[in-house]
């Protein structure tokens, strides 16, 4: 009795499962369909390539960009680092140089809106925010690795974010 009992449990938890990865699957083909309008660009080209890193932000560039959920201003300093407002210079050394992907970058979020200027306002610190949308740890590191003798800075954040589906 108990062997059919555990044989029954089993296969309902096999069917319950084989059903939800089907919905699930289905449910991502249909989003994959819908028809999602792209992104909005106003301004110069905001990523150039370079070698070594791959791409980074352009130096002193002034970009609007408008997605279908988000929209923001992006400014880059002299060093194409974001910043608050056009025609910034990049001080230093800095107390905090904040590197990493799209989430240290401020991507889809006005910069004020940015954990990297929350923190610079709520500690009162010279900050840089060298991230960059898409950039692997490999590339960000990069990236300091071309600016730590400028920036000097006291205190060096790596931030990222996973997703996981």
């Amino acid at each position: 009795m108990n062997i059919l009992l555990i044989t029954l449990i089993a296969v309902s938890v096999l069917v319950f499962v084989y059903f939800v990865r089907n919905a699930i699957k289905s449910y991502q083909e249909y989003i994959c369909r819908q028809k999602i309008p792209g992104s909005t660009t106003k301004g110069p080209q905001l990523y150039e390539a370079v070698p070594y890193e791959g791409s980074k932000l352009a130096a002193n560039v002034s970009v609007f960009i408008q997605r279908r959920v988000t929209k923001e201003y992006v400014f880059t300093n002299n060093l194409g680092f974001r910043v608050e407002k056009n025609d910034l210079q990049q001080l230093a050394p800095v107390d905090i140089a904040f590197i990493g992907c799209s989430w240290v970058m401020g991507v889809g979020v006005e910069y004020k809106e940015t954990f990297v200027s929350k923190v610079s306002k709520a500690l009162n610190v010279n900050i840089a925010n060298l991230g960059v949308g898409s950039y692997s740890i490999i590339q960000a590191v990069r990236r300091l690795e071309k600016n730590i003798e400028f920036l000097r800075p006291r205190i060096i954040y790596y931030g990222f974010l996973k997703w996981t589906y």
